[in-house]
């Protein structure tokens, strides 16, 4: 199946260390469809209609959820490894490396917390693991003139809650703040003026609560948008974030992203839409 491109396979490390090949088991794998819309094709009927009119993912989000991410490494040439330790609640959804560390990759349908990344990062049994990524639902909006299900395309993010020893990793980076490609923030500013919708322009901030220790210029908070900038900085590819607010501080907590979630995911999703049209034709 995978060599007809049904399939990516995604083993399991026999121990979260480098290097990657060579250190995992071959009877112990993941599945993931190569293509998410085939996923999507063999959800049952009453499923599909479901996700197409009220962009409801139901029991299936978390899958789904992993098999976009897995896809996207794939198509970015990565291999696909996982970790689970036996008779233990540690398991780990991804992992890729730099040239010096091993970077766990935690994907999380829900706003919940992540132990097993925490315990990979901290632990001293784990010395290739200096930080990890963490993708999650949500988006908080900081500002008062924000509300909920506007998009934020951010010229810049910025790590608020990191330890600094991730600055001296190479390339050295020399401040904790990523920004957007200029040519892409061009183009998305370009679209915004088409939008029906409130489109913001400014800077992303790292954080899991809303927290009045952040820059005054923040325009949102989340927990992976400077992760993933840090990542493309480190293997130089271009990088712009779009957001859209799922929840501010009038408005917050695990329900209000629940009920906002999937509205606010698909105001990004037509905002890049309309970018992937312009970049293409």
């Amino acid at each position: 199946m995978r060599d007809t491109g049904i399939v990516n396979i995604c083993y399991c490390l026999k121990f979260p260390e480098l290097p990657l090949k060579g250190n995992y088991d071959e009877s112990k794998y993941k599945l993931y469809f190569f293509d998410t819309g085939i996923f999507v094709a063999m959800l049952d009927e009453e499923a599909q209609e479901d996700l197409r009119a009220n962009k409801n993912l139901g029991v299936y989000k978390g899958a789904l959820y992993e098999n976009i991410v897995g896809e996207a490494l794939t198509k970015c040439e990565y291999g696909l490894y996982y970790y689970k330790k036996d008779d233990s609640y540690l398991e780990e959804d991804f992992f890729v490396r730099t040239r010096d560390y091993l970077l766990p990759v935690e994907v999380k349908a829900t706003r919940g917390t992540a132990k097993s990344l925490r315990t990979l990062i901290k632990s001293d049994s784990y010395p290739d693991i200096k930080y990890g990524i963490k993708f999650t639902v949500g988006t908080g909006g900081m500002k008062e003139d924000i509300g909920i299900f506007d998009t934020v395309v951010c010229t810049s993010s910025e790590f608020r809650d990191t330890n600094n020893e991730i600055y001296s990793d190479f390339p050295i980076m020399e401040s904790p703040i990523f920004n957007a490609d200029s040519h892409l923030l061009e183009i998305a500013r370009s679209v915004a003026i088409q939008a029906d919708w409130k489109i913001h322009f400014g800077l992303a901030t790292t954080g899991d609560i809303f927290t009045k220790n952040i820059s005054p210029d923040a325009l949102c908070i989340d927990m992976e948008t400077a992760a993933a900038a840090h990542t493309c900085y480190m293997c130089n590819v271009p990088f712009i974030a779009i957001r859209s607010i799922s929840d501010n501080k009038a408005d917050n907590g695990q329900e209000a992203i629940n009920r906002n979630f999937d509205k606010a995911a698909y105001q990004s999703c037509c905002l890049c839409w309309v970018n992937a049209v312009i970049i293409t034709f």
